[in-house]
């Protein structure tokens, strides 16, 4: 059980960056698809953010799994805080949207790094038995989450493909995401409640 927390993290950074080459891939397959040039860009600056991303969140899944709620709640403001303020400093700078994807990314990054530094005293890795033995158990389990996070992902932002899919113009794309983003934060107060009940 002591190796599990530092396989997840091996896990999820391998697969982050196994999706990060997917995405850097299709970037280019994009590119004549979405009537924007910085949008294959954005793609590239995504792919390096991915296992970033998927690191945090394993990271975060280790607080949550040890109902470490608090120190939860706490990361988790400072990272959404930290890449908002970092965002909003590249347009302000007029860096433009690839600035600001680009102070995304390097927000993921600190972020990543502050919580693996955190964290150290929960990532053991006892070698490539141990993390062969702990894959095996991982896996099933997180094949079945992924499955189900995917399939809620793509339904959830299904319109949106829609909407890129049949137009292909960027500023339509980002008109329309801002409405459905207006209308969806009400669901904060509900969601709020019921992570609160439970």
């Amino acid at each position: 059980m002591e190796s599990l927390g530092g396989s997840a993290l091996v896990f999820a950074l391998a697969t982050g960056g196994i999706a990060g080459l997917v995405l850097f891939a299709t970037s280019f397959l994009m590119a004549d698809h979405v009537n924007s040039a910085e949008f294959p860009i954005l793609l590239r600056l995504q792919a390096l953010q991915m296992p970033f991303n998927l690191g945090s969140v394993s990271l975060l899944g280790l607080l949550q799994g040890d109902r470490r709620f608090r120190s939860l709640s706490v990361f988790t403001m400072l990272q959404s805080l930290g890449s908002i303020a970092m965002v909003a400093g590249a347009l302000a700078a007029g860096g433009g949207i690839v600035g600001a994807m680009a102070a995304s990314v390097a927000a993921a990054a600190i972020g990543f790094v502050l919580l693996t530094l955190s964290r150290k005293e929960d990532l053991h890795f006892a070698g490539t038995s141990a993390l062969s033995l702990d894959f095996r158990r991982l896996v099933p389990f997180g094949l079945q989450l992924t499955v189900t996070s995917a399939l809620s992902t793509v339904l959830y932002q299904a319109d949106l493909v829609l909407v890129s899919a049949l137009t292909g113009d960027a500023t339509i794309v980002g008109i329309y995401a801002l409405a459905v983003f207006s209308t969806r934060i009400l669901w904060i107060i509900p969601g709020s409640i019921s992570v609160t009940t439970y």
